[in-house]
């Protein structure tokens, strides 16, 4: 049994119609055993990781409730939603139809009437119930001490024919009915066939990495990205981000590759090509693993900025390139933006200038809360880096300044209580950080704040010698062994 948890109430659903003719409308009539008059049922649908609410019934004195409406409903795999959240799935191609189930077991006792593509998924649903019975027989006659090595071998063939009946039976059902929509889901289940990998005439395999390279070209041979039902439905999503994620290195060059040909895949079809580019977009957005933010710009950069997110008004279009300029300049790979600094002593220091196979630029609020718990963690961190012989300087910045906003005649006003001005040099002797190149910009003249995308504090970025970014937004506690990492790698070269 099916339990209903995720439910996102939408009044307007900005995927479902965009291809369909409005003239023929649905009417889904519902029967519901065991439950009662006046009970409210849902018609819900899938989409990416989430359940959206379509349409409500409330059911009359025969149990019978209908899902009506004047547009067609897009197609896919919906969810009948019961009163105690549990539900069961219908197929949604036809827009007229009658289903009727129970609550004591709604595989077993589904019906349907004008509907072949839901006779044709619960007879499938029922066959897999059977065999799957069968399957578990087995394996508990198997486990059984007293069943004898001779009875085993003879359960491994009857399990073997098992899944072989499920095979021919569901492939049965795409070749008989291949334009089906039930048909491209089971398609889009089925696994790629793998090749052997190629030998040599001694039999040795000449090319290890075959079957992988012949798979991750192939993953998608099996997915219709022509047909957007596909997008309603709790398979595609997972299909599509186990290639990103499990098929793909995590590296955002790599990750770049595989969003694109996910989107030039979805191309040939408007609705899919839309869910996925936002999806995608939101996904990396929101991610806080290092580094896939430049997922986020790519995404930006060659597909928003060039006009193919033509559903994006000018408002959240000038939001999302916005963002993309200034996530760009940090990217890992990227140089790290000039800093030239005023140090504790009054002279200008130049983050460039320092030489050392590795730079912390460490930027920081001596009134933060959370830096005054980080920075005694960094510096026991530098000095156990330092212990190992590794060369790390570290270029501390802090966002203090001593400029207090503008006076009536527009000139700036400046902080004067003690408190205030000794705040950043009481930060340094407190802390102990007096080996640090201590830096700020007191007088607000320099937008290192803005360049360097400081929103909250304290903010780590690791430089190599050339001062490109090799990784940010690490904890303290990540920072000892991201640097052996690093370290490590660079001498094995």
């Amino acid at each position: 049994m099916k339990k209903f948890t995720t439910v996102v109430l939408l009044s307007i659903c900005i995927f479902c119609f965009s291809k369909l003719s409005f003239a023929q409308g649905y009417e889904i009539k519902v029967k519901i055993n065991n439950l009662k008059k006046n009970d409210t049922i849902l018609l819900a649908y899938h989409m990416g990781t989430q359940k959206y609410i379509r349409d409500t019934a409330i059911l009359d004195d025969k149990l019978t409730g209908v899902f009506k409406g004047k547009e067609v409903l897009a197609g896919g795999i919906y969810l009948v939603v019961l009163p105690n959240k549990t539900y069961f799935d219908v197929i949604i191609n036809e827009q007229k139809f009658l289903v009727e189930n129970d609550t004591a077991d709604f595989a077993k006792n589904f019906k349907s009437t004008g509907s072949p593509e839901n006779k044709m998924f619960y007879d499938d649903l029922k066959f897999i119930a059977e065999k799957a019975k069968q399957r578990g027989d087995l394996d508990a006659e198997k486990k059984n001490e007293k069943t004898s090595e001779a009875r085993k071998k003879a359960i491994d063939e009857v399990l073997k024919q098992i899944d072989n009946d499920v095979k021919d039976y569901r492939s049965n059902i795409v070749k008989t009915y291949p334009q089906s929509f039930y048909a491209k889901v089971l398609k889009m289940i089925e696994d790629v066939k793998i090749p052997d990998a190629p030998k040599d005439e001694k039999g040795n395999i000449t090319d290890s990495t075959f079957q992988y390279r012949y798979y991750k070209e192939h993953y998608f041979d099996n997915i219709d990205f022509a047909d957007d039902r596909l997008l309603r439905t709790p398979i595609l999503h997972g299909k599509v981000m186990y290639y990103i994620e499990k098929m793909t290195p995590q590296s955002p060059d790599s990750i770049n590759v595989a969003v694109d040909v996910v989107l030039a895949k979805a191309k040939v079809n408007n609705e899919m090509f839309k869910f996925w580019l936002i999806d995608l977009l939101n996904f990396y957005a929101k991610s806080n693993i290092m580094g896939f933010d430049g997922v986020y710009v790519h995404l930006v950069e060659n597909y928003y900025a060039k006009g193919l997110a033509n559903w994006t008004d000018e408002a959240d279009l000038y939001r999302i390139t916005d963002r993309a300029k200034k996530l760009k300049p940090t990217l890992i790979g990227e140089v790290a933006p000039k800093l030239f600094l005023m140090d504790q002593y009054g002279k200008y220091q130049d983050m460039y200038a320092i030489k050392a196979p590795y730079t912390l630029l460490f930027i920081y609020d001596p009134d933060c809360g959370h830096c005054k718990k980080e920075t005694p963690k960094f510096l026991e961190a530098y000095h156990n880096i330092s212990a190992k012989g590794i060369d790390l300087k570290v270029f501390a910045v802090s966002t203090e300044h001593l400029v207090d906003g503008q006076d009536s005649t527009g000139m700036p006003k400046y902080k004067t209580k003690e408190s205030e001005v000794n705040k950043w040099p009481n930060f340094i002797k407190e802390f102990k950080v007096e080996e640090w190149t201590n830096v700020a910009d007191l007088y607000l003249q320099n937008n290192f704040r803005e360049v360097y995308d400081i929103s909250s504090t304290p903010r780590a970025f690791l430089l190599d010698k050339d001062k490109k970014i090799i990784a940010k937004r690490f904890g303290a506690e990540q920072f000892e062994s991201l640097m052996d990492d690093f370290y490590n790698r660079d001498n094995k070269k």
